[in-house]
């Protein structure tokens, strides 16, 4: 099962308790999640093309420095960018709540006078997943297109 899922998992499993029995840091580590859920999903359709060879480092190494290119703000800047209405609505959905959980996370992370509803919670666990499971229906040639628009800086004209 891939990362990005089993994030999502941890995520649902954090509000499934009990009314009551759900604590601020529940709330706020499964929103943290979300937008985890949907970064690891950028760096799995940066790789899905690739295979590294365990018996070889390099290969390991360079697949790992590939899963790991995504940076955070690039990868928000590029997805506000007016850019990605070029690709499919399903990719458009993706990136429009990627920005919304990247801001969410913040919050949940660093404001500590933020209050999180677990409705708040619930609502967003469910878009992330119709967002996760949308881009697995388009062409793996156009999320892995996508993928790399968000995770590559843009370079300067010379």
């Amino acid at each position: 099962m891939s990362l990005s899922i089993q994030l999502l998992d941890v995520a649902r499993r954090r509000v499934a308790t009990k009314i009551g029995e759900v604590t601020e840091a529940d709330l706020r580590r499964a929103q943290s999640d979300l937008y985890y859920a949907m970064l690891h999903r950028i760096s799995e359709g940066l790789v899905a093309a690739f295979q590294p060879d365990p018996a070889n480092r390099a290969s390991v190494d360079g697949w790992t420095t590939l899963y790991r290119l995504p940076e955070h703000a690039i990868v928000v800047k590029r997805c506000s960018d007016g850019r990605v209405g070029d690709f499919d609505n399903l990719i458009q959905r993706f990136a429009n709540q990627f920005t919304s959980m990247r801001s969410k996370r913040l919050s949940a992370d660093y404001d500590p006078t933020k209050r999180i509803s677990i409705s708040e919670v619930k609502q967003d666990l469910a878009a992330v997943e119709t967002a996760l499971l949308g881009v697995d229906t388009v062409s793996p040639e156009q999320f892995s297109a996508f993928c790399f628009f968000v995770s590559l800086k843009p370079r300067r004209a010379d």
